[in-house]
Parts: structure tokens; sequence; C-alpha cells
């Protein structure tokens, strides 16, 4: 295929969209928030806090179920790959 380079991402929107290790320090820094007891001092900050921190979750295991399912994807192409030069 000609062309995918240009087909890559290059807005700093999409790297941050999929930044998995970025999102990964957030999501521990949200978990360090959402432990504090005073987060709820401030209810539209707690709020926020567990509104992003939900939602840093769910694209991290997004990300991880999309990953798990590839990985089992490649070792299945692997054993169809083998099974074919047995055969």
């Amino acid at each position: 295929m000609t062309g995918c380079a240009s087909t890559a991402p290059s807005s700093t929107t999409s790297r941050s969209i999929f930044d998995i290790a970025g999102k990964r320090v957030r999501l521990a820094e949200l978990s360090r928030q959402a432990a504090a007891p005073d987060l709820w001092d401030d209810p539209s900050t707690g709020q926020k806090v567990m509104a992003e921190l939900s939602a840093v979750e769910a694209d991290l295991r997004s990300y991880d179920d999309f990953a798990q399912a590839l990985e089992d994807l490649e070792v299945l192409n692997e054993l169809a790959r083998d099974e074919d030069d047995e055969g």
C-alpha cells in the first residue's frame, strides 16, 4: 500500500486521544484526588474528578480489551499459519 504514512493522525488532538501512557498517568492522578478526604468539600470539583476518572477508566478498559483481542488474534493467526505449514 502506498500513501499509508500520510493517513497517520497528525493533530495533537488525535495523539492525546490515543496517549495510553498519559491516560494511565492521569488515572493515577485522578485516583489520588478521588481518595482525598476533602474531595467533596466542593461538590462541583468532586463531580468533575469522578466524571473524568470514570471516562479515563472506560477509555483504558476499551484499549486493554482491544489490545487483548489483537494479541489473541495474532496467536490464532500464528497457529493457523503453523497448521498450514504442516498440512
